[in-house]
């Protein structure tokens, strides 16, 4: 999911945590939270999207270090 802060993502990975064991899965749950980039590169991806608002703070998509996660 490639959703902002407070849109939900949390909750309903909890609600699949336990439901989908209930059939047979297996789940594991790792929050893509624990992966931001650094801070001299979140300020990099900042001043190159100056107008974008959702790039001007960490939390949404282009915002975390996928290669760490």
């Amino acid at each position: 999911m490639s959703i902002p802060q407070g849109g939900g993502k949390t909750t309903i990975c909890e609600c699949l945590e336990v439901a989908l064991p209930t059939i047979g899965i297996k789940v594991g749950v790792v929050s893509y939270d624990d992966f931001y980039l650094t801070n001299a590169e979140q300020r990099l991806v900042t001043s190159k999207a100056k107008k974008n608002v959702f790039l001007q703070g960490r939390g949404v998509a282009g915002t975390h270090d996928l290669e760490l996660g």
